[in-house]
């Protein structure tokens, strides 16, 4: 509901090198939503755990040591 009010309200998720990846995240409850602004329409496009590798999930073709 919060992201409804505050869209933007999200950590901007960045690559290693500084790359701004367009997504962001919101934490709840051990786990991150993350998700796209396309306009005024929020697009979750994953949950995970907070312990999970969310770039590898993301960007499979990172490297392993990430």
């Amino acid at each position: 509901e919060a992201l409804i009010s505050f869209p933007r309200k999200g950590v901007r998720l960045f690559l290693p090198d500084g790359t701004d990846t367009g997504y962001r995240a919101v934490g709840y409850k051990g786990y991150l939503a993350i998700y796209l602004l396309r306009g005024e329409e929020i697009l979750v496009v994953r949950a995970v755990h907070r312990r999970q590798n969310y770039l590898r999930i993301l960007f499979p073709s990172l490297p392993e040591d990430l």
